[in-house]
């Protein structure tokens, strides 16, 4: 599995300023995306029809988006997953309003140090852009700016229909470049435009008409459509550097009105931390742009939008004490629909956590975490339609002062308990030693044992709880894992019975009772047949199926559930049989060698649920029996080991 880590720099060229057409960026390392004056008028004479939508009224408008993560030539340095997640979402958190869903089309990684450290960018969008999506390229980092897209009604989508370009150093959690970019390339201009590079009026002096045959916006509204930002719930803007959003920012108009600046505005210069909205009339703009400047966003199919369950199985369990200072197990189940998990551990706060991952494992190993303390940690499913689901509810645990090596065999087989743990601790001394499982069974077998191995375990999590004689603690939640249980279909097809197997560990043998070692059963007679299988490590199911001239019947299976032996292997030969019945029936207890003779049968009376009955097979000599639980509609078998 490849993580993915953040890398923090500085960014590439932006569009170049010709002499043939005067064009407005900032002064400072922002944002690069320019408008030229004829561009800017195109815009003010746009249709606008589309501006006496609001809120909850625009039509539902899916994006595309294809993040191309660039890194240096040996394939490092790329912006990292957990990262490009969380910017994602904090751009569908702004334009929600909008009624704008983007979704992961495609992440791609290009290799390429020269676009990666400050190479001209413009290639990249010639190069590799996917034609029918919003390109977004990550780079290392660029001359004199953060970002920069393109404007489409005032200078079209861009090269190869452009998209927006940022640099990794102005994508930290809170920093508005990318929102701010995409504003860009959804049709918005700055809100202080015809301001670029002027110093704002003196305080108490009115603003001029024009600044170089640009008409200066007035806060009566009277020529908003076509000066400024071109929008009219948008004040004038007289500020084009950045700009913190705690001084005194009042100025006067051309005809002398006082007004203050929008801090909150995204398509303003004001500081990140500012910023935290667009007003109606610049949603309405986004929300038409794509069918009006960018239509090709609209080609590909809309896309079914998988909701993700939630996220279970979370270990360490809530408020976990004195884990193991070796390392520690963060585990979790998986869910449907899920592509990736996001997990986030810190010591600290979740603004800058220790552990910041993607990955698509449902697991992750902290080596050596920080002896005796405290860690919080939360986990999120991520799809590339959905990449917005929220974290799990924050867990705690902390760290032993103890550490141990901590040694599993799993065990052969599903229904098998041949598995074992060892706890080598790794601090001299004198322990005790206290383990338990879920299994009431299990669990009486080993509550007593003060050992630091057990053994004869089947597939389960065990724990275990250290004491020094000091008076230390050390917790531990250990896994005893098996191969996928083997799976038994058995149907019939005209005239045989057909038998296919799936799990387990390949290859397999398989016999039916008539002796066949084929998985096709025919030229037999009505009745019913049984089929076992064995895999390349011993572990054995069987199944049944009926055959008539006239019609398939499958043994309900369900009917007995998998049988469990214990202890197995049994020293003794005194085996304890639980049997979970589905109805109260009556059962044939047989016991076969491998070679399918039968030494032993006991009839036994169920009722409904768990059954446990005790055998004394000491008569038996040491080897491999198979034990068949059967019924008049059903049979389960397991293997059991006499030592």
């Amino acid at each position: 599995m490849r993580y993915f880590y953040i890398l923090l720099a500085v960014f590439t060229t932006f569009p170049i300023i010709t002499q043939a057409q005067h064009k407005h960026a900032q002064n400072v390392s922002w944002c690069g995306t320019e408008i030229s004056d004829e561009g800017m008028q195109a815009f003010y004479q746009r249709d606008k029809s589309h501006l006496n939508l609001k809120t909850g009224n625009y039509p539902t408008v899916y994006i595309p988006i294809v993040y191309h993560l660039v890194g240096e030539d040996n394939g490092t340095g790329y912006y990292e997953l957990s990262e490009l997640f969380r910017a994602h979402c904090e751009l569908q958190d702004l334009f929600n309003n909008a009624d704008i869903v983007f979704y992961i089309k495609d992440i791609q990684y290009v290799d390429n140090s020269n676009y990666y450290s400050g190479g001209s960018t413009y290639p990249l969008f010639t190069n590799y852009n996917d034609r029918d999506a919003c390109n977004v390229f990550l780079v290392s980092q660029m001359s004199g700016v953060c970002g920069y897209s393109f404007v489409p009604s005032t200078s079209g989508p861009g090269p190869n229909r452009g998209g927006i370009m940022l640099a990794m150093n102005c994508m930290e959690p809170g920093n508005t470049t990318y929102r701010h970019e995409m504003g860009h390339y959804l049709n918005l201009p700055h809100t202080f435009y015809g301001w670029e590079g002027e110093n704002p009026p003196a305080i108490g002096t009115n603003a001029p008409n024009s600044i170089g045959g640009r008409l200066v916006e007035r806060a009566d509204q009277s020529n908003c459509l076509s000066s400024g930002d071109g929008f009219c719930d948008t004040p004038p803007d007289y500020l084009s550097d950045r700009w913190t959003c705690n001084f005194a920012r009042e100025y006067r108009d051309p005809n002398g009105i006082l007004f203050t600046i929008d801090e909150k505005n995204y398509m303003s210069y004001s500081n990140d931390g500012c910023s935290s909205y667009l007003k109606d009339d610049q949603l309405a703009e986004v929300n038409a742009a794509p069918a009006s400047y960018r239509p090709y966003l609209l080609n590909d199919p809309i896309p079914t939008i998988d909701t993700i369950a939630s996220v279970g199985g979370l270990l360490p369990e809530q408020n976990t004490f004195n884990l193991n200072s070796n390392e520690v197990i963060i585990s979790w189940n998986r869910t449907t629909n899920a592509d990736y998990y996001h997990l986030q551990a810190t010591r600290f706060n979740f603004n800058n956590p220790t552990i910041n991952v993607v990955t698509q494992d449902t697991f992750y190993i902290i080596s050596n975490p920080a002896n005796g303390d405290s860690y919080e940690w939360r986990v999120k499913p991520v799809n590339f339609t959905y990449v917005c689901a929220p974290f799990t509810p924050i867990r705690t645990f902390s760290i032993s002062t103890l550490s141990a090596e901590v040694n599993v065999n799993n065990s052969s087989c599903i229904q098998n308990t041949d598995g074992s743990i060892e706890i080598i601790m790794n601090q001299p001394g004198s322990y005790d030693y206290y383990w338990s499982c879920s299994d009431p069974f299990v669990n009486s077998d080993i509550q007593n044992v003060n050992s630091n191995v057990i053994s004869n375990l089947g597939p389960e999590t065990y724990t275990v709880t250290v004491v020094s004689n000091a008076g230390d603690t050390l917790f531990s939640q250990v896994n005893v894992d098996a191969p996928d249980e083997l799976i038994v279909n058995i149907n019939q097809v005209g005239n045989e019975l057909v038998a296919s197997v799936s799990g387990g560990t390949p290859p397999y043998s398989y016999i039916w009772d008539n002796g066949s070692e084929s998985l096709t059963l025919g030229n037999i007679e009505s009745g019913d047949y049984t089929f076992i299988v064995i895999d390349q490590l011993g572990c054995q199911k069987s199944d049944m199926g009926s055959f008539n001239n006239q019609a398939t019947g499958i043994i309900d299976q369900n009917l007995i559930g998998n049988i469990i032996l214990a202890p197995n292997p049994s020293q003794s030969g005194l085996v304890k049989l639980v049997v979970p019945m589905k109805t109260a029936e009556s059962l044939e207890i047989s016991i076969m060698d491998v070679s399918g003779k039968v030494l032993n049968i006991q009839n036994l009376q169920t009722k409904q649920g768990l059954n446990t009955f005790q055998m004394n097979l000491s008569m038996l000599s040491k080897g491999v029996y198979i034990v068949y639980a059967r019924s008049y509609v059903a049979v389960q078998s397991a293997k059991l080991v006499i030592r």
